[in-house]
């Protein structure tokens, strides 16, 4: 195997927006790498944003059950979540090492269940990407409502509120105000398939989403109150009366 160490950017933006996979050694790692976009720091250097995955993954593992449930798992996060690597510390293996997407889902066992994600998610993010709505999702383990952005490709921009601050809410002393959590929530972005978008699809619009916000922001702010009120009660010194 012989290391591509003087690669250039042009020879990976070729790769961009393809459903292929590309075997890559990033620093001492070697991994297949899905190249989705690319963006320039100040300094010019080039940072591409893929989909990763561990050359080990690809090896034949042991068939005990718990096992292949915990490695398929891992597959499926390898395949859908973004990352970001610095163009400087990548390097294509030579021969070029190059494979289709359905391919190298097929190698894993993981086709069928990507599959059924990707195609579930991608027309419901296609249809509200852009427009005033809100969708309750599980990214990650974690339950959220997302407003998306933009959809490029099979990347989402999106933002998000935890569903803790929607669904009956409940005043906890170190909660931040609701308001504050949906208008500072910072964009991100990540891969159609990341996503579990429950059937019936739970929707609101950005209208009916700001007025279920305003409404834990009133339960909040009485939370607070009441608790400031606790604490000047237990501060009081009974000596001075």
């Amino acid at each position: 195997m012989k290391i591509c160490a003087n690669i250039s950017s042009n020879e990976l933006n070729s790769f961009l927006g393809k459903e292929v996979w590309v075997k890559c050694r990033y620093g001492t790692s070697e991994i297949y790498a899905r190249f989705l976009s690319a963006t320039s720091d100040h300094s010019g250097e080039t940072w591409y944003q893929c989909n990763a995955l561990p050359c080990s993954l690809l090896e034949p593992g042991i068939s005990h059950p718990e096992r292949q449930h915990r490695l398929t798992a891992l597959r499926l996060a390898s395949v859908s979540r973004l990352m970001e690597f610095q163009s400087s510390r990548l390097a294509l293996v030579e021969p070029e090492d190059v494979i289709a997407t359905d391919a190298l889902f097929g190698m894993m066992g993981i086709a069928g269940t990507y599959a059924v994600a990707y195609q579930h998610n991608y027309p419901i993010l296609k249809r509200i990407a852009g427009k005033p709505y809100w969708i309750y999702v599980r990214y990650h383990g974690e339950f959220m409502y997302i407003h998306v952005h933009d959809l490029a490709g099979d990347v989402v921009t999106l933002s998000a509120v935890d569903d803790d601050y929607i669904v009956d809410y409940v005043y906890r002393w170190n909660d931040k105000e609701p308001w504050e959590v949906y208008e500072n929530g910072e964009e991100f972005t990540a891969h159609v398939a990341e996503f579990v978008i429950f059937d019936p699809v739970e929707i609101f619009t950005t209208d009916e989403f700001e007025d279920l916000i305003l409404q834990s922001q009133e339960l909040w702010e009485s939370g607070r109150a009441a608790e400031e009120i606790a604490v000047d009660h237990d501060g009081f010194d009974w000596e001075d009366e």
